[in-house]
């Protein structure tokens, strides 16, 4: 078998495997897939042709399939495979991911909206930030960030007496008293609960 024969082979199987009901993804056989994909374009003569055929390819049933629910959660191994696929640091597959910025986007404010589980959505997006913000700053860090106040009326909300008495008052009052700035740098791997980051971002 060529490997023309090859991609064309994992291709077809991935498409297969992206019009199946996300309920019944396989997480360790789209895994695979993902992994066979990157080695046959990798291989191929012109590696970014080859991944931008797969783009053409996969973008549409890979937009509809993270769209569908259960995907979007923390065990969502379709955001798993555009978070591992972005740190691989190839630029054609970092473009890859990165179109795909404006579905999870417009997917994650739909989720919201409705109250229901977007966290591989949101892990997704701010691992993707956090690590574009890293590359910029020569430390290799996240710049640091301020912690919300809700005791400062902003444009979504003017402060109460319940307000101003927030746990999260108290903890900015005990910081100032203790010396601490009120920046501190975001978590390497994102606002992202422990739980959530397991499914999410490991790399299988």
């Amino acid at each position: 078998m060529t490997t023309s024969e090859k991609e064309s082979e994992v291709v077809s199987r991935t498409l297969e495997l992206l019009l199946k009901d996300p309920a019944h993804f396989d997480s360790l056989e789209i895994a695979a897939c993902r992994d066979e994909l990157l080695a046959q374009a990798q291989i191929n003569d012109d590696p970014s042709t080859a991944f931008r055929k797969l783009e053409e390819t996969l973008s549409q049933p890979f937009s509809n399939a993270l769209a569908l629910e259960p995907s979007g959660t923390e065990r969502c191994p379709l955001c798993n495979w555009l978070y591992d696929w972005y740190q691989d640091g190839s630029p054609s597959l970092r473009h890859f991911v990165l179109s795909f910025i404006p579905v999870l986007v417009w997917n994650y404010t739909l989720r919201y909206k409705k109250r229901t589980n977007a966290a591989g959505y949101e892990a997704c997006m701010l691992l993707i930030y956090n690590d574009i913000l890293a590359e910029r700053r020569k430390d290799g860090k996240p710049p640091p960030l301020a912690l919300p106040s809700l005791t400062v009326p902003s444009s979504y909300h003017a402060p109460g007496h319940h307000h101003r008495a927030s746990l999260l008052a108290n903890m900015q009052a005990h910081m100032c008293l203790d010396g601490v700035h009120d920046t501190v740098y975001a978590p390497k791997c994102g606002a992202v609960r422990p739980e959530e980051q397991t499914g999410v971002c490991a790399t299988n």
